[in-house]
């Protein structure tokens, strides 16, 4: 697949005009211009273009015009840099990490109007949605396999470490993140002499910016390699490092499409370098897609694919508890089982408003988080009594299953990879988490239709019945009610990687409660 980090942007400068007219242009060829033209550089054409065309860094006809219309203006618009498109793109745009492209919004919610759900914002409610990448910023775009990426809207992360306001029972807010930009390179010439054929480095270089770990495409004389740093203090443990890469070795064996670790001259996956773990994957070639990019037959093949992982973790695993079995520390997960206390999300919002409220200087941003607060909380109040009770049982999943971490060639998954959250938890509420990040649209909704072959297809997959999934769906809505931790991350960490997808995060758990019989009829129906 096209990789943007590999794309380098076209110079600044105009291009060399055609020799023989480079030095004395006809002064019959520039002089008739009209002025219009000649005070008009060619890059407003370019920032014109569809939202696709100009955020693509390789193309090139868009950062630079045609050589004949560069030669025959005066000299004064030749000398000038033609193309304000390559210099105004987004920072994420310009520099090409495939992370970046994680934030930016995809070609339909660009060019969306403004969703219903942004237009009845107070106004600088309304601008903070548009600032922060539209009601439904969705990343897109492809990456390597194994690679960490940026947080979907909605994505539902692990609990926080050192937050200053503990995070509320039964939602699952993200983890205390590591600096933005880690210093330093992984020690790439000890790693390598750990295995027998990888051949020596060439190249190593960044290909993410992701909330939780680091990864790097390793090239060498042998070959092009995934190399993933684990930070996260939750998952980056040597013993929980190897047993994901134990689970996707024998889901490999299975036939699912994973990208198991290599292992190295001792047969070990996991290398601890510098008191950090490391493991050496095969670069994975693919593209991300969301929901909005798959038919109704790729829905269905969706639904289908997460049901065939959950059934083989089943298989590869062991049931929870069973002698054999390759087991979590602590077995369950209480908090993924338990659901939120209304009185703890009531606390937590008038923390989060004091700090919102205190934040200087204000801005639309803050306007809209403190409307969505108070808008929350009247929510919370009308629908206290329904809050679930806690689930029953849980089962191995993959933790973290969105588009990010899943790669297509062409209309067929490539590789499900990121396997750190790997953990025992209720399989239904993942496969309903998983639709409310792949099927949500730009104004917060979700696609019904989408929705319903998806979940039809899960449940041929595992044998689960239409109750199980409306209990879940049912779950994973108070769990989005009760959920903010895009505001803890920007409020309470002071760490804004997250602010464009508070939009349409915000948005969804709205809407839901509008719609909820629809919801859980496209989930159980």
């Amino acid at each position: 697949m096209p990789r943007s980090s590999e794309t380098l942007l076209p110079p600044t400068g105009a291009p060399p005009p055609p020799p023989g007219t480079a030095a004395a242009p006809p002064p019959r060829t520039s002089t008739p211009l009209p002025s219009r033209t000649a005070a008009s550089p060619p890059s407003q054409a370019a920032t014109a273009l569809p939202p696709r065309t100009a955020a693509s860094p390789s193309s090139r006809t868009a950062a630079a015009p045609p050589p004949r219309t560069s030669t025959s203006l005066p000299s004064r618009t030749a000398a000038s840099p033609p193309s304000r498109a390559a210099t105004a793109l987004p920072p994420q745009a310009a520099a090409s990490p495939p992370s970046r492209t994680a934030t930016a919004l995809p070609p339909r919610a660009a060019a969306s109007p403004p969703s219903r759900t942004a237009a009845a914002l107070p106004p600088r409610a309304a601008a903070a949605v548009r600032s922060a990448g539209g009601a439904g910023a969705r990343p897109t775009g492809a990456r390597p396999g194994g690679a960490p990426a940026a947080r979907l809207p909605g994505t539902p992360p692990r609990p926080l470490v050192g937050a200053p306001t503990a995070p509320v029972p039964g939602t699952r807010p993200v983890p205390a993140p590591g600096p933005p930009n880690p210093p330093g390179v992984p020690p790439v010439d000890v790693l390598l002499r750990r295995y027998r054929h990888a051949g020596e480095p060439l190249a190593c270089v960044p290909v993410t910016e992701g909330l939780l770990n680091r990864g790097f495409r390793l090239t060498t004389t042998r070959g092009t390699y995934f190399l993933k740093q684990h930070l996260d203090a939750a998952t980056a443990d040597r013993a929980t490092v190897a047993r994901q890469h134990r689970a996707t070795q024998r889901l490999h064996a299975l036939g699912l499409p994973v990208a198991p670790p290599l292992t190295d001259a001792r047969g070990r996956t996991v290398a601890v370098v510098g008191g950090h773990c490391y493991a050496l994957h095969p670069w994975v070639e693919g593209r991300h897609r969301d929901g909005g990019q798959l038919s109704t037959g790729g829905c269905r093949r969706l639904g289908t694919l997460l049901g065939q992982v959950h059934t083989a973790l089943d298989r590869v695993m062991g049931a929870p508890g069973a002698a054999g079995a390759d087991g979590a520390p602590g077995g369950t997960d209480a908090d993924a089982c338990a659901s939120a206390d209304p009185q703890d999300t009531f606390r937590a919002i008038d923390e989060l408003i004091r700090l919102v409220r205190a934040h200087r200087p204000r801005d639309s941003f803050d306007v809209l988080a403190e409307h969505r607060l108070r808008e929350r909380r009247r929510l919370l109040t009308q629908h206290a009594h329904h809050r679930p009770p806690a689930a029953s049982g849980a089962d191995w999943v993959h933790g973290d299953f969105h588009p990010l971490n899943l790669l297509y060639r062409g209309a067929e998954p490539a590789a499900i990879v990121d396997w750190d959250r790997l953990g025992l938890r209720p399989r239904a509420e993942e496969a309903v988490r998983a639709a409310a990040i792949f099927f949500v649209r730009p104004g917060g909704e979700l696609a019904l239709g989408k929705v319903r072959a998806y979940a039809r297809a899960y449940r041929r997959a595992t044998g689960a019945d239409g109750a199980e999934l409306a209990a879940a769906a049912h779950r994973v809505w108070w769990e989005r009610l009760n959920d903010f931790w895009t505001l803890r991350w920007r409020y309470q960490l002071h760490d804004r990687r997250a602010d464009a997808q508070f939009p349409a995060v915000s948005a969804l758990a709205v809407w839901w409660t509008r719609e909820y019989e629809a919801v859980r009829e496209a989930f159980a129906g």
